[in-house]
């Protein structure tokens, strides 16, 4: 059971069904139905379909995975819900439940008042709200009378609903009040989380239903909704504790500025083309008043350069994880002015706090001067000479070193040799002289610092027709392995031999690998950020630690491989919010 459980969590990230491949597929206004039921001003809310072609296609996939892994699960996700319920209440799904559950279920948190004040004793009083579709109210008040039947309740019983209201207990508070109509079924923590007729409701509320048209699917099987202006008050409160006077009105102006910047996130899962469980975001850019009043330069995202998925020819195919973005130059650009205005910030923060403003000035000296430091080794001006023609794609690769895997596995070996491959390759071809020239200046430095040590050697060699300089590292705790810094008419590159190697002289590189191919098909063509884990190498990984892992540790590790094997994560812009997407595929049957 613990390993069927390990299943359903890890399939709950993404609790949908290929909804896009139905063609009774509900709409998104369907799917958060519930939300009429919720204040407007709700900091969280969570919807998801609960209908039986939904509840099918979950067992279906966790079945699959079960034969695929061999995960040891003896029974159906249907047959699991029939097991416990008949322990419960004697009764199978389809009579206890089925009978009469709609089509979807939805939680959320109405208000965060009592999170919000000085009385932590009431914190547990914060008011939550589950709610089921429902589609035979008299079916499921019997069902409820049942399950409720040794329980502490009063039963209130009118035209519009019936009310299972519990008799609170002195010492351990009262248990949820059930309140069920013709159409929906309502849990809540607390009666004040109860509905309002004629209140406000979150389906109305422009924030909710606006940021969800901006989803890119046409539809989901699940949906949650966070506002952070509630949300961040309450997870920047802790650091407010013991703050007074200045100090505490410091804090009082970052949360406002917080909240001022951060609206709200929403966030939609579903499945595509049947195995690719799919988590997309949406947040709304932040205003532009609310940037200049807080003192942030306001950032056009549309200069952000478009990732070329055929750069990663310069990657080796089997590379597991790879972070590829564009045009560092404008990122570092962008991330130097955003901080200097949040210095500003603080200095303006800080006055009447007893904090002296000199030492936030001092900070900043101590880091100009790191560049002049750099400067002075090198000859290069870093804004100037690197990072003005870092405009192009760049990519970040990273991989276990076989021959590491396999020493580790047997055990053969005093020393090991080094464990990751690992680079940074920056797209060239708009100065290859500068970065030829980076190259220089980066080798003459590490051959004044590290060529006179015992156990380091700094050489030159031709690699695949670019000039680079190799770093040798002789170590007694590991085989000697070399870091190399190199560039040709294409790339620039930091990193160990091999995959220096290939960014010099591609042969197979991982835009012809399989999974990488499967794993962008998903990627948008305007993405300005793509990363990826592909699992080529997760057997090796495995063989690592077989010798040392139960049965079923290594069964929750496949699992945990299967469901991230091919990955991908992405992200990009439009005029009005941006957006991230997360794809697991699940490996093919």
């Amino acid at each position: 059971m613990r390993r069927f459980l390990l299943a359903l969590v890890m399939l709950l990230l993404v609790v949908a069904i290929p909804a896009a491949a139905q063609d009774d597929a509900p709409t998104l206004d369907q799917v958060t139905g519930l939300a009429r039921y919720y204040p407007a001003s709700s900091p969280l809310f969570l919807s998801f379909r609960v209908d039986d072609a939904y509840i099918q296609t979950w067992s279906d996939l966790i079945e699959r995975l079960n034969q695929q892994l061999d995960l040891g699960l003896d029974g159906t996700l249907v047959e699991e819900l029939d097991r416990g319920l008949m322990r419960g209440s004697g009764g199978d799904f389809d009579e206890m439940i089925r009978s009469w559950l709609g089509g979807t279920v939805a939680f959320g948190i109405t208000n965060l008042v009592d999170l919000t004040d000085d009385k932590p004793e009431n914190d547990s009083l914060t008011p939550w709200l589950i709610a089921l579709d429902v589609t035979n109210r008299d079916e499921a008040t019997a069902v409820w009378r049942q399950l409720l039947q040794f329980g502490d309740y009063t039963v209130e019983e009118t035209d519009a609903y019936t009310l299972f209201d519990p008799v609170p207990r002195p010492y351990y508070g009262s248990e949820p009040l059930v309140m069920i109509t013709d159409d929906a079924l309502f849990i809540a923590s607390v009666s004040g989380a109860l509905p309002v007729v004629g209140a406000p409701a979150l389906d109305q509320e422009p924030q909710f239903s606006e940021n969800l048209a901006q989803l890119p699917e046409p539809t989901y099987n699940g949906v949650m909704f966070l506002n952070f202006a509630a949300l961040y008050p309450v997870m920047l409160q802790s650091s407010m504790s013991g703050l007074t006077g200045a100090s505490a009105q410091s804090m009082d102006q970052l949360m406002d500025m917080v909240s001022g910047l951060t609206s709200v996130q929403v966030y939609g899962f579903t499945i595509l083309d049947d195995d690719s469980l799919v988590m997309d975001a949406v947040q709304p850019l932040p205003d532009a008043d609310a940037l200049a009043a807080a003192g942030y330069p306001d950032i056009d995202y549309s200069t952000y350069g478009v990732v070329d998925p055929e750069f990663v020819q310069y990657v080796p195919s089997g590379t597991t994880l790879v972070f590829q973005m564009s045009n560092l130059r404008r990122y570092i650009e962008d991330a130097e002015r955003s901080f200097a205005a949040a210095v500003e910030l603080q200095m303006q923060m800080i006055e009447g706090t007893g904090i002296s403003p000199e030492e936030v000035e001092r900070q900043l000296r101590q880091m100009e001067m790191a560049g002049e430091f750099l400067e002075g080794l090198t000859g290069l001006d870093l804004r100037d000479d690197v990072i003005s023609w870092m405009d192009g794609d760049f990519v970040l690769a990273l991989s276990l070193n076989p021959a590491f895997a396999e020493a580790v596995a047997g055990e053969t070996m005093r020393t090991f040799p080094f464990p990751v491959e690992f680079a940074m390759i920056v797209d060239a071809e708009s100065n290859p002289e500068a970065a030829a020239a980076a190259v220089a200046g980066l080798g003459d430095v590490a051959e004044n610092f590290l060529g006179e040590t015992g156990d380091v050697t700094v050489t030159q060699e031709t690699i695949g027709g670019g000039e680079a300089w190799v770093i040798t590292v002789d170590d007694s705790m590991v085989e000697p392995f070399d870091i190399v810094i190199g560039s040709d008419e294409h790339v620039f590159v930091i990193g160990t031999r091999e995959m220096a190697r290939h960014a010099l002289a591609p042969d197979g590189g991982l835009n012809t690998d399989a999974a990488y191919q499967a794993a962008q098909a998903y990627v948008p063509d305007n993405a300005v950020l793509a990363a990826y884990i592909l699992g080529d190498s997760f057997p090796t990984i495995r063989e690592m630690f077989e010798s040392t892992m139960m049965d079923y540790e290594l069964q929750q590790l496949d699992l945990i491989f299967a469901l991230f094997g091919q990955s991908s994560m992405s992200a990009w812009y439009s005029d009005e919010a941006a957006y991230m997407r997360g794809v697991l595929t699940l490996p093919g049957e």
